[in-house]
């Protein structure tokens, strides 16, 4: 009975290092993905625009809205300050907002 219980002991030990292992290379390799991402905004003043992110690490796209509202944009020697994020999608997706995908098509085809 005793060797039944260092068995079943051993057993349970294993199951746990390899969950603990299989865990820790999901999340490494979760950390290394890459995605890239548009986001639709307003600036102070009213103006619209589309950013782009390219091979934004997956983690950190959860913070990304916040993010981009703190940094604001920079063009030439000029900043502008963002008033809001409408809204942040995948880079081959739509924008739900009809003026953001006007936009979004208008900004891809000249620039």
């Amino acid at each position: 009975m005793r060797n039944l219980y260092l068995v079943l002991g051993a057993l349970v030990s294993f199951s746990c290092v390899v969950s603990a292992n299989k865990l820790a290379e999901d999340k490494h390799f979760r950390d290394l993905e890459k995605q890239s991402v548009k986001c639709s905004v307003v600036l102070v003043g009213g103006k619209s625009t589309i950013l782009r992110y390219y091979n934004l690490p997956t983690r950190d796209r959860n913070m990304l809205e916040s993010e981009v509202k703190a940094k604001g944009v920079s063009a030439g020697n000029k900043h502008y300050a963002i008033h809001k994020v409408k809204e942040c999608i995948n880079l081959n997706k739509d924008f739900k907002d009809a003026i953001s995908r006007q936009l979004d098509i208008s900004t891809t085809n000249n620039g």
